[in-house]
């Protein structure tokens, strides 16, 4: 991969991490201590969300914890995954309305959880503090044609 493609793609995962990340603890803030847990749970109980007491705390601190590891980049992979998975069950118990049209709600839990994936499948960049725990990329492009390896 050519480095000025590299330098493109970790500024693009730095940004989405960071706008993600503090997204993630501006909503985990906001459930702790601005709505109350208590809120949080009421919601979710109302919405049918199974073991709701439980939820509602495993949602902020999801946001507030997984939130600021994103914005350093620490456990990236795992943290986006779990609130991807926090974005389909919002999807999928709270969502109610008409999906994807305005005013439906959707949008926010839809771009968020599409924007965690992304960072599952290609990490937190360069700019993190996972990199430096991970062994440096190979300058092999394993998508370029190669007779040799041909069958």
């Amino acid at each position: 991969m050519s480095s000025f493609v590299r330098v493109v793609r970790d500024l693009v995962l730095l940004v989405g991490r960071l706008v993600l990340g503090g997204l993630a603890v501006r909503q985990g803030w906001h459930r702790w201590q601005v709505e109350g847990v208590d809120a949080q749970t009421s919601a979710l109980a109302a919405a049918g969300v199974p073991y709701p007491e439980v939820a509602g705390w495993a949602v902020t601190m999801v946001e507030l914890v997984g939130g600021v590891l994103l914005l350093f980049g620490v456990l990236t992979p795992a943290v986006a995954l779990l609130l991807a998975a926090e974005a389909v069950l919002a999807l999928v118990w709270a969502g109610g309305g008409a999906p994807f049209l305005p005013g439906g709600g959707h949008e926010y839990a839809a771009v968020s959880g599409a924007l965690a994936l992304l960072l599952v499948g290609f990490g937190g960049g360069r700019v993190s503090v996972d990199r430096l725990f991970t062994a440096p990329e190979e300058e092999d492009d394993d998508l370029r044609y190669d007779e040799s390896r041909a069958v």
